[in-house]
């Protein structure tokens, strides 16, 4: 009987309020603009292109672990996944990694877990990995 009582007086509530117009309200904020998308675009080649990367031909670019070079010992590092690079670049970056680093850091790297290699190609006068 309670619960009847309460029924009914909230559906009074409702019927006397059906023919009022509801509060002004402000306005609400401009809707907001999605955030720009992130997508992934191939990485230009630097202008102007890097020694290390110049070429004429694929014949001038190699695939090398050693991409960067050694000042002296102390700079050492293990060889990373293969990078694309100019030949004369890769075989210079090498021999100065042989002569510095190799007895000291070399036998401690551990060979990097790396894609299957590609070969590196010749782009618009730089060294670049071909696609798969």
């Amino acid at each position: 009987m309670v619960m009847t009582a309460l029924l009914l007086a909230a559906l009074a509530a409702v019927v006397a309020c059906a023919g009022r117009r509801p509060a002004h309200e402000a306005p609400s904020r401009a809707p907001a603009q999605a955030a720009p998308v992130a997508v992934a675009a191939p990485s230009p080649t630097p202008v102007p292109v890097p020694a290390e990367l110049a070429c004429t031909s694929d014949a001038d670019c190699a695939m090398t672990s050693f991409g960067r070079w050694v000042l002296d010992a102390d700079r050492c590092y293990c060889p990373p996944c293969p990078v694309p690079r100019n030949a004369a670049s890769a075989a210079a970056n090498e021999q100065i990694w042989l002569r510095l680093c190799a007895a000291t850091i070399g036998p401690r790297c551990v060979a990097p877990m790396c894609p299957r290699p590609s070969t590196a190609i010749c782009r618009q006068g730089a060294c670049v990995a071909a696609p798969p």
